[in-house]
């Protein structure tokens, strides 16, 4: 056939018929496989432009751990599980522990008996969730041999740290199935702040259809029963993507189709995506600000702030206490007077200046938000009236009857990031410039720092502590005392001991919540004020932009951001106010 030919060829109308038969099928065919690979290929800000499209893309650093709620201990495990899973409680905006799997729950009238009746819900594959499938994820954390690190969560239950150790049978075990839509709970003591702490990831139940096959496999659908469910692996690709749970029991309240965690790492690179429309979120708690942004920002008196580009910028207060650990057995610090010195030296210190971003003036390792007092004069956590630095340190010395000179160098160990390396310079200017002292410091690695935390191989420590329920006790108890013969130790890492802190601890963690267990709190806060094994330096706030258009995130002093019923206000002003959210 010449060219000529092969040209009448494709002119006759029934040639033109069929090709355009087969393009109209090959497109029809692909048409899936296209969109299914532009999703995933093209930049965030264009796979929303879809108007069918309800997606919120959000920037994590670093992908989750795990997806399985008995094992996750970081931050970006929760927050994915936060979405993908379901409790008999969920922590609201004010961080009380509300009904969320459970539409009932009786209390005994010793407070240790909770029988919760569970709604009609199901797993994401259909099948019904049951009160057993709580008593076996929990009965599979308790066993030795199940590598989680939270275990320890669950010995406020009966019997539960005495199955960990092997000592009971799991039969004795405190949580019981009476059927399949009634779940008892026994306590070991009183706990007022049980249906908080039921909402941890640790008590979400897990999808065990084999109990002697207790782990879960990521290798075929991943089970679960929140809000959201997992359509991606962790195993492919850098990004987490969810999609609305049509088997979840409040399905009809979740208005968002997606969520889209992209993995970014750099701050800077998170902040521009946002300022091009392609992030709905960036700061806290997803992905921190740059501190030269919020240098801009510093005006501690109100809560919607705006950087040096007039975007509007939010912060409340945070749940980590960021402090200098003293080891109360080591001189100088075994006087009191040496370690009511040091924090004398910095009590002036305003960090949100001298680090260049937003932080809040600590005097008590308790957030603020934590203290029965925060709204009253006390509250400002029993500052005291300005204190002689040097004359603290001359009685201190003259207790342990040494003098000045003969006191060894105050090394202050820390982990190598800017903040930290900041908040050493201005530790050892303030206290070398006030005191007869010389100050070294000693940058390591964070889990060798944990190490000599622990070992008490250390003079002075950078150290802090995140509430992870919204119970005094969850910050307090650190300072408890321990056992002096058990090596290493697990978190009173100053080694301090005082008999009343103790026995207010546990008057405390009998109480239900109300005045009397506030009072004996505000003595717990008292006694660490007078005595300071650590010295609190500041509260870190959250800090974040919002996308003006996205309403109803759920986000609490505890760093607990919650997506499940947010929406898209199309019609929102592009600059609204940023503290109603």
């Amino acid at each position: 056939m010449n060219r000529i030919q092969h040209l009448n060829h494709y002119n006759r109308p029934y040639v033109w018929f069929f090709s355009l038969f087969f393009v109209f099928a090959l497109l029809k065919v692909l048409s899936p496989l296209a969109s299914s690979i532009m999703f995933d290929a093209v930049p965030p800000s264009q796979s929303k432009s879809a108007p069918t499209l309800n997606s919120c893309t959000l920037p994590i650093s670093n992908l989750p751990a795990t997806l399985d709620p008995r094992k996750a201990s970081d931050a970006t495990s929760g927050l994915i599980l936060r979405h993908i899973y379901e409790g008999l409680t969920r922590l609201s905006k004010d961080n009380i522990g509300e009904l969320a799997l459970a539409s009932e729950c009786k209390i005994s009238s010793d407070r240790k008996t909770y029988t919760f009746k569970l709604k009609e819900s199901y797993w994401n594959n259909g099948v019904r969730l049951v009160a057993q499938d709580f008593v076996n994820s929990w009965a599979s954390i308790l066993d030795p041999s199940f590598p989680s690190p939270n275990a320890y969560h669950l010995f406020c239950i009966e019997g539960a740290q005495a199955v960990h150790e092997r000592t009971l049978s799991p039969k004795h075990f405190g949580a019981k199935a009476l059927d399949p839509s009634i779940l008892e709970i026994t306590l070991k003591e009183p706990n007022a702040s049980f249906l908080e702490i039921l909402a941890f990831d640790v008590f979400y139940p897990v999808y065990i259809p084999d109990p002697s096959n207790q782990h879960i496999s990521h290798s075929t659908r991943h089970v679960s029963n929140g809000p959201f469910s997992l359509i991606s692996s962790l195993e492919f690709g850098k990004d987490i993507v969810l999609k609305k749970n049509p088997h979840f029991w409040n399905h009809t309240e979740v208005s968002l189709d997606k969520l889209h965690f992209c993995k970014i790492q750099d701050p800077t690179t998170a902040l521009e995506l946002f300022r091009r429309g392609e992030l709905d979120w960036v700061g806290n708690p997803l992905l921190p600000i740059p501190i030269e942004v919020q240098l801009h920002s510093l005006n501690m008196d109100e809560h919607s702030l705006s950087d040096p580009l007039h975007l509007p910028i939010s912060y409340i207060g945070g749940a980590f206490s960021y402090w200098i650990t003293l080891n109360c057995e080591t001189a100088p610090f075994k006087a009191k007077e040496i370690r009511q010195a040091m924090a004398a030296c910095l009590e002036s210190i305003d960090f949100s200046l001298a680090l260049g971003s937003i932080r809040e003036k600590s005097h008590s390792p308790l957030p603020n938000f934590l203290r029965p007092a925060r709204h009253s004069k006390t509250a400002q956590t029993h500052q005291q009236e300005p204190s002689d630095p040097k004359k603290l340190f001359m009685q201190g010395c003259q207790k342990l009857k040494i003098t000045p000179e003969q006191l060894p160098h105050l090394t202050y160990i820390y982990n190598p990031t800017d903040i930290h390396h900041l908040v050493a310079q201005v530790v050892k200017e303030q206290i070398e410039k006030q005191l007869p002292i010389k100050v070294v410091l000693q940058s390591m690695e964070w889990q060798s720092l944990q190490k000599e935390l622990k070992m008490g191989s250390y003079i002075m420590a950078r150290n802090g502590w995140r509430a992870q329920i919204p119970d005094p006790l969850n910050i307090l108890e650190i300072f408890q005392s321990e056992e002096p013969t058990l090596q290493p130790y697990m978190h009173n890492f100053s080694r301090w001991s005082h008999p009343d802190y103790d026995k207010l601890l546990t008057e405390i963690g009998s109480l239900p919540n109300g005045k009397a267990k506030d009072t004996k709190v505000e003595k717990a806060c008292s006694i660490l004020a007078e005595e300071l094994p650590v010295i609190p330096l500041f509260f870190d706030p959250l800090v974040y932009y919002k996308n003006p258009a996205l309403n109803n995130v759920q986000l609490t002093e505890l760093g607990r951001i919650d997506f499940s019923k947010a929406f898209f206000n199309q019609n929102a002003d592009k600059n609204p106010d940023q503290s109603d959210f």
